[in-house]
């Protein structure tokens, strides 16, 4: 191959590299709908305090959730599994955003003691939808980290 040949080849390379650099950084530094921020917020906040009413606001009728433990459960089965549990204590960590149009899927880490006392490490996962102007939570993942 050529000096000339070399050169392009090496100066085609980085300019794709730095188009997939600057895209990636670009999703990365989204900025959050403010009422999204809110909705999220208040539902984790209403989650960790067994508060039904305040989670069933900002969480769709048939949500789809699914437990650490692999289980599908309902709304209905959540609140039912949660009801008379004391509030978790619960540190969130590692929270991003990704938006699409309507669409939004926030994951974060959540380490501390949920309401039944016991001590939890865990990634979760929540799908987010707009439907009249609302933000509304219409999946969840809980999957415990493995320890080490």
């Amino acid at each position: 191959m050529t000096q000339t040949a070399t050169r392009l080849v090496v100066a085609v390379f980085v300019c794709v590299f730095a188009a997939f650099s600057a895209a990636a950084q670009a999703r990365q530094g989204q900025s959050v709908d403010p009422a999204l921020k809110k909705a999220a917020d208040a539902r984790s906040a209403a989650s960790n305090a067994n508060n039904p009413d305040a989670f069933t606001r900002d969480t769709l009728a048939d949500a789809y959730i699914a437990s650490p433990e692999g289980l599908a459960l309902t709304v209905q089965d959540r609140m039912a599994a949660t009801k008379g549990a004391k509030p978790s204590q619960l540190e969130m960590s590692e929270e991003r955003f990704r938006l699409f149009g309507e669409t939004a899927i926030r994951t974060y880490r959540v380490d501390g003691t949920n309401g039944q006392g016991q001590k939890v490490a865990q990634r979760r996962l929540e799908v987010w939808t707009k439907q009249n102007g609302e933000w509304k939570e219409a999946a969840v993942q809980v999957t415990n980290i493995a320890k080490p």
